[in-house]
């Protein structure tokens, strides 16, 4: 499911890998998903101060890391 854009409902900018100039990457995710595995992400989803927007920017993570977790996030049972 974490690799199938069908459905997601947001994505994650991140550059695509330390010091590379403007060159990013997409991760697309379900926030349902992430958010019934991590309260950070439901707080960041559903909380008082939740995101509005579809796209978020992510400068300081880096690609592999993030795609590890989300991907992690998704399978986790």
């Amino acid at each position: 499911m974490y690799d199938n854009d069908l459905l997601t409902d947001v994505k994650f900018v991140v550059p695509k890998a330390k010091g590379e100039g403007g060159s990013k990457q997409v991760i697309s995710a379900h926030k349902l998903m992430l958010s019934i595995s991590s309260p950070v992400f439901e707080a960041m989803f559903y909380g008082e101060l939740a995101e509005t927007t579809d796209s978020i920017e992510l400068p300081d993570c880096e690609y592999d890391s993030l795609l590890k977790s989300v991907i992690s996030l998704h399978v986790q049972r």
